[in-house]
């Protein structure tokens, strides 16, 4: 018993220290499920507050563009080109009308004036829901102290100026119910328009204000600050045009200095917490301004060159209290689970120690058993090499079988017509002995030595070519088996690998022509280079066309600056999709039905980029053909520590 009590001792230790260390876990991760829950519905409402200030912003915009767009359409009119027919005031009148019913046919205008240079109103049309009134020349105001005047005649056309936004004045009063006004213009002159000065339209964005307003919502509301401060949206309308009311306190650089110091820093923000609340906002520059020189704004006008907005989206401090309590909350709860489960775990540890010791001995016993499986993959992989390396030689004897076929063919036609010409000969000499026994004449003699002489020549000639043949094979094999790089001529290269083929396409509908400078000049490895064309080509024949398609190969090649680019194009069927993105990995082929091992492809861009320094470009669309294109150096640069890979040296 003595014994045991220093164990229970031990195990009591044991177990308040884990209690306590997991106590310890599950407060930090109850902390760090708090600041991940945070983070995401803080993530939710900085991307619900992105996209209503996207919203509003594109509001504006559109309804902006559209004004351009307006007065453009309004200054079009031939009617404001002064006519020298017409009396000035008739004229004058038909502009009215004519404002009249662009008025009447565009929405949201509530004025269209024109004014001269000195300010005063010379032509006016007033819209409203239900009239539209054409003022008479008594009626008519002086505007020279109004900012967007003043603005308008500095702008030059084409250019169209547009003002702050504030709530229309008639006679120095603020109309109700409130207007809320834009104001563009745009300059005209004496040589192209009936008079000197600008054309003002007053555009009502009541509506556009309405639509950004009902884009609130419980978690996000949103907000237009001006430059100086002012509201012009708000949640509670009566702190809303404070400039235009003599109400400088509503203002958010007194309500919130927080919030107004961080307009002045930046053109856009996302997600700033400021006085517990979450603040996004982004600037629309309504259009370049210009200095007023000499002239004192009202106190009750915006200032021309504060031509600036401020959209915000504000989420009160109620929302980040209920996102944080709910965090806390789920945090808790899983802290508690954690806890909970945490103990059970501990308690019920005890309990199975000796089964630990079993699962101990089962697991040596899944780790033997891992290891034997691991020695038979290592062995499947190796008879893996040995199958790819015996596919690699099948690859070479393929190729080794084509040329002697080649060679075959092509010397049997020569070396068959001298056997005939030589044959021919033998007969004429033996009709000759016999005419000599029997009495040789003169004309028979001729003959005998002429036709002697014309088999001989015959023969000469085809043995001449079959030398030629004979030698250009053995360029070939001799170039295929040396390692070392060469000066030679691209064309005779490929004129060789054509004899080569020739029998292959005497099987086929497909012509193959090529397109070579005869001055082109490679120094590199014509062997490898003759085995990439020929495996391209030969891959054209089997998966470029179908069984009895006509067709067109064409090999082509030019020099670009220190490299030669040569080219392998066939009119084929193309390569899909799926298929292009692996075409170069070994064992890839469309056709392993009929033999085909997918080690062509393979080998050619492991030649290309591994031995001749060059590099392999596919192109290709079904149904349009197939291009390779090669870029190899002019002058192969060798290097003795660099080797060739096992795949091109099988």
């Amino acid at each position: 018993m003595q014994r045991v009590k220093p164990q229970i001792r031990k195990l009591r230790n044991s177990l308040a220290f884990n209690i306590c260390a997991l106590l310890s876990v599950a407060l930090l991760l109850s902390w760090l499920v708090f600041q991940q829950i945070v983070q995401t519905k803080m993530a939710i409402l900085n991307t619900a507050q992105s996209e209503k200030l996207l919203t509003a912003i594109a509001l504006f915009n559109s309804e902006l563009g559209s004004l351009r767009d307006i007065l453009a359409l309004l200054n079009s009119n031939s009617l404001l080109t002064e006519n020298a027919t017409l009396a000035y005031e008739e004229q004058r009148q038909q502009v009215q009308r004519y404002f009249a019913d662009f008025g009447q046919a565009a929405n949201h205008i509530s004025q269209i004036r024109w004014i001269n240079l000195s300010g005063q109103e010379m032509i006016r049309v007033d819209f409203s829901a239900h009239s539209t009134t054409i003022f008479a020349p008594s009626l008519l105001q002086n505007k020279s102290s109004r900012y967007y005047v003043t603005q308008g005649l500095k702008v030059e056309a084409p250019k169209v100026y547009l003002s702050p936004i504030d709530l229309n004045k008639e006679h120095g009063e603020v109309q109700r119910p409130f207007q809320i006004t834009i104001r563009a213009t745009l300059k005209t002159n004496q040589e192209q328009h009936l008079i000197q000065g600008v054309l003002v339209i007053n555009y009502n964005l009541n509506s556009l204000f309405s639509d950004v307003r009902a884009l609130s919502d419980e978690q996000v509301q949103l907000q237009i600050v001006n430059i100086d401060g002012f509201w012009l949206l708000h949640t509670s309308p009566e702190q809303e045009w404070g400039f235009m009311l003599e109400q400088p306190d509503h203002n958010i650089s007194t309500a919130n200095p927080g919030a107004w110091s961080l307009l002045h820093k930046d053109m856009v923000k996302m997600g700033k917490v400021i006085n517990g609340e979450l603040l996004s906002f982004n600037t629309i520059q309504l259009s370049k301004q210009y200095n007023v020189e000499g002239v004192t704004p009202k106190t009750s006008e915006i200032k021309a060159h504060n031509n600036k907005l401020f959209v915000l989206a504000i989420s009160p401090p109620n929302i980040l209290s209920n996102i944080h309590q709910q965090a806390l909350l789920t945090s808790l709860v899983c802290g508690l689970v954690m806890a909970s489960i945490g103990i059970l775990v501990i308690l019920r540890k005890y309990k199975f120690q000796q089964k630990l010791l079993a699962l101990s001995e089962d697991i040596i016993k899944e780790k033997t058993d891992l290891d034997n499986l691991n020695t038979k993959l290592t062995s499947s992989l190796e008879q893996q090499q040995i199958l790819q390396d015996s596919l690699v030689e099948a690859e070479k004897l393929s190729s080794l079988g084509m040329m002697v076929a080649g060679v075959a063919h092509e010397l049997n036609t020569p070396l068959g017509g001298a056997l005939m010409s030589v044959s021919s000969a033998q007969g004429t000499i033996q009709n000759l002995k016999n005419s000599i026994e029997q009495g040789l004449s003169k004309r028979t003699l001729d003959d005998s030595l002429m036709h002697i002489e014309e088999g001989l020549e015959l023969a000469n000639n085809n043995m001449t070519r079959a030398a030629g043949l004979v030698k250009s094979f053995k360029r070939m094999a001799i170039d295929r088996v040396s390692e070392e790089s060469l000066e030679f001529h691209l064309q005779h290269l490929v004129q060789d690998i054509f004899l080569t083929l020739k029998p292959k396409f005497k099987t086929t509908k497909l012509t193959i022509t090529h397109k070579i400078d005869p001055n082109i000049l490679l120094n590199s490895r014509p062997g490898i280079l003759s085995q990439v064309l020929e495996n391209l080509i030969i891959n054209a024949i089997n998966h470029g066309f179908i069984e009895n398609q006509s067709g067109q190969i064409t090999l082509s090649a030019e020099q670009q600056d220190e490299q030669i680019v040569i080219k392998v194009t066939d009119t084929g069927c193309g390569i899909s999709v799926d298929m292009r993105e692996h075409i170069f990995e070994p064992f890839v082929t469309s056709a392993r039905s009929k033999g085909n091992t997918g080690l062509g492809l393979y080998f050619v861009h492991q030649w290309i980029t591994k031995i001749l320094n060059g590099q392999l470009e596919l192109h290709s669309e079904e149904g349009k053909g197939t291009e390779f294109v090669i870029y190899l150096p002019i002058s192969f640069s060798s290097n003795d520590d660099k080797k060739e890979p096992e795949c091109a040296k099988t």
